[in-house]
């Protein structure tokens, strides 16, 4: 990969959803399937994902892929940023 993209939910508003949800544990496993379902859709290499819960206040989960083009792996943000926020979870920033 010779370009990094870093995608971040906006922390503020999906924890203010997190708490608004009934289960905020919930809420953190649906937004985990969805980020992998997402990259698997989009043909994503190497995706791993690494359990924080109980690690971190920031993350429950550290999602990383990798793709076969610096344009393959900007078109996954994109892509993935917007399914976040037709989901509910919040506005996403994408960091070139």
């Amino acid at each position: 990969m010779n370009q990094a993209h870093t995608i971040s939910a906006n922390a503020d508003t999906v924890a203010t959803r997190a708490r608004d949800l009934a289960g905020s544990e919930d809420t953190s496993n649906a937004l985990h399937q969805l980020v992998l379902a997402q990259l698997d859709d989009d043909q994503a290499q190497e995706l791993v994902s690494i359990p924080l819960e109980g690690k971190s206040s920031m993350a429950d989960h550290m999602v990383i892929a990798s793709g076969r083009s610096t344009r393959q792996v900007g078109a996954m943000a994109h892509k993935l940023a917007e399914k976040i926020k037709q989901a509910g979870f919040g506005s996403v920033k994408i960091e070139d």
